[in-house]
């Protein structure tokens, strides 16, 4: 099957539209499917189906749109089982046939997905049947699903929730391949509620307190706590794409450098600065040696200097003279000058040291964290496919790195479970706390729109109005008057 791409506007007046292919469906019919995609109406050629060459990055929003199709067609043709459904209408066997895509293009999901299908299947052992028909999925039906898997009392509703967004989508895909024919959906009448996420943050207190811990040099403290370091100094980096990195992707640039990228979940490009203090941790797995040297050696710091100091105790020294002089001091203006000359010229040394060393072997992980052999069928350009193993090696690396990210919280002050995640949503809650807009922190997370960052910072806007209430109101004190 060959789809050919097309322009959809919802109204004339809009300057956009949606990229559209049309699926036969019998005797002259056709069905729209869209690929998500969305361009400017006067960037499009209608008859060539791509983004003209005078848009920038035309070439890879033209392979998303081959790529988008492709996965369509694969869709369509791994899964036309309209005749093979015909007499038993399974929804069981419907979705086990849907695993089968699932598995072999999106292990991410299809492992979402087996997990609701194992949960059927004991569904069906509690109702004493073989098998769910689509004609028995009715409104009691659902409310039935969601008792049975009540039952669990370690199931947090959440949880319930988006098995029956499962449950629903598969629903939803059978009902638009023609598998069956039904007048309503049963899984629309049923509301979901779901309760409201606490996220595990960090505050800036608590990553100062890891920032002036020594760890034993080499230990699972002392790896993790660089790693964390980088998803908190990368723009709260997720884990799968600080695994994922590759040194082809730091971008060298007269201005300033960057990395750049693709983003694993989204298929989405990000670009993150490479901060001095980004590098630094980055450095302690780029180049052990150097790192070691360059902040715990001991050096003349300046010309007028008679004492030997290292980066650390020199960091010490400004903090020193800023508690006991005042920030607007001699002494500490001098001490923060002699530190700030030494961070750039430690940054420019690793630069151009990054720029030497990376000219071979650019598709090599930046980090010696996954194995590259296992990684060699992966082509990390605009769209990353993991197969079976691949994923299986990736989580088992995160599974490692969680466990060691637990070593860290003695060192915090607080009683945050520190996991993968808690570094962005450290990073967000830090500059939401500090008032930067929204937008910055939609683009410093890499969201593609600001509803999708509205709603991962949710909970902390909630957090954060509440205390800025408490203490408004707290300081209406009678003894004030």
């Amino acid at each position: 099957m060959n789809l050919k791409p097309y322009l959809r506007k919802r109204y004339k007046t809009n300057d956009y539209g949606i990229i559209n292919v049309s699926i036969p469906i019998g005797k002259g019919k056709y069905k729209p499917a869209s690929t998500g995609i969305k361009v400017k109406v006067k960037d499009w050629l209608e008859k060539s189906g791509k983004v003209r060459s005078t848009v920038p990055n035309y070439e890879t929003i033209n392979e998303k749109i081959r790529i988008k199709i492709k996965q369509i067609e694969e869709d369509l043709n791994s899964n036309s089982i309209n005749s093979s459904f015909s007499s038993k209408h399974s929804y069981l066997d419907f979705f086990k046939e849907r695993l089968g895509y699932l598995e072999r293009t999106e292990i991410g999901t299809y492992r979402k997905y087996n997990t609701v299908y194992n949960h059927l299947k004991e569904f069906c052992d509690y109702l004493e049947v073989e098998d769910i028909k689509f004609k028995d999925i009715d409104y009691e039906m659902v409310l039935k699903l969601v008792e049975f898997l009540q039952l669990d009392d370690i199931r947090a509703v959440n949880t319930i929730n988006n098995y029956i967004k499962v449950c629903k989508a598969l629903f939803n895909l059978a009902l638009y391949r023609d598998i069956f024919k039904s007048y309503s959906n049963p899984f629309s009448k049923y509301k979901i509620k779901n309760e409201k996420i606490r996220r595990d943050v960090l505050d800036k207190e608590h990553i100062k307190n890891l920032l002036r811990e020594q760890f034993p040099e080499g230990g699972n403290e002392e790896k993790a706590y660089h790693l964390f370091m980088i998803q908190i100094y990368g723009y709260g980096l997720r884990v799968s794409d600080l695994f994922l990195l590759r040194r082809n992707y730091i971008k060298f640039n007269n201005s300033d450098t960057r990395i750049e990228f693709t983003q694993f979940k989204t298929n989405k490009p990000h670009s993150i600065l490479l901060s001095p203090k980004l590098l630094k941790h980055l450095y302690y797995y780029l180049n052990n040696a150097s790192y070691q040297e360059s902040y715990f050696k001991k050096i003349y710091p300046d010309e007028n200097s008679e004492t030997l100091y290292s980066y650390q105790e020199l960091h010490q020294d400004r903090l020193n003279k800023l508690l006991k002089y005042g920030q607007e001091s001699t002494e500490y203006l001098k001490a923060d000058e002699r530190t700030s000359k030494l961070t750039m010229g430690i940054y420019f040394d690793q630069i151009k040291n990054l720029k030497e060393k990376f000219t071979n072997k650019k598709d090599d992980f930046l980090l010696p964290i996954l194995k590259s052999q296992v990684f060699e069928s992966v082509k990390f350009r605009d769209s990353i496919k993991l197969n079976k193993i691949q994923y299986y090696h990736l989580m088992s690396k995160v599974a490692i790195y969680n466990k060691q990210l637990k070593l860290l919280m003695p060192f915090t002050g607080s009683n945050t479970n520190i996991t993968t995640h808690t570094a962005r949503h450290s990073f967000s809650n830090i500059l939401l706390n500090d008032d930067v807009n929204l937008h910055s922190i939609s683009k410093g997370l890499g969201h593609s729109n600001l509803s999708t960052t509205e709603s991962y910072l949710k909970s902390f806007k909630q957090e954060k109005i509440d205390e800025d209430i408490k203490g408004s109101i707290g300081s209406l004190d009678i003894n004030s008057f």
